[in-house]
């Protein structure tokens, strides 16, 4: 064995006997008992009453809405007249845009 291996070994078993030796401390000592505070409960609360009193409000708001009336209007006729809206030449071919006349074409 090496005079520098066992120089470290003897250095980490020193570190290792003084860490058993400290005593650990309680987590109490560490951390401190929250208080609590009361204006969190009114908070708390305060924003349940007003969801309570918002939501009476609007049921009430609710309740005195007319609701919408349909009201349905038929034509009775004895006359039957039926219009095509598309034309008998219909094509492919013999459509033509209706901002054709914007292009202008210089190569004619």
């Amino acid at each position: 064995m090496n005079t520098e291996d066992h120089d470290i070994k003897s250095f980490f078993a020193e570190m290792r006997k003084k860490d058993r030796q400290q005593p650990i401390p309680e987590f109490e000592e560490i951390l401190p008992k929250k208080k609590s505070s009361i204006i969190r409960y009114i908070i708390s609360f305060s924003i349940a009453a007003s969801l309570i009193v918002g939501f009476g409000i609007w049921a009430n708001i609710s309740k005195n809405i007319p609701q919408e009336e349909t009201i349905v209007i038929t034509i009775e006729s004895e006359e039957t007249h039926t219009e095509s809206l598309l034309t008998d030449n219909m094509s492919i071919f013999s459509w033509e845009s209706q901002t054709d006349a914007l292009i202008n074409d210089f190569n004619d």
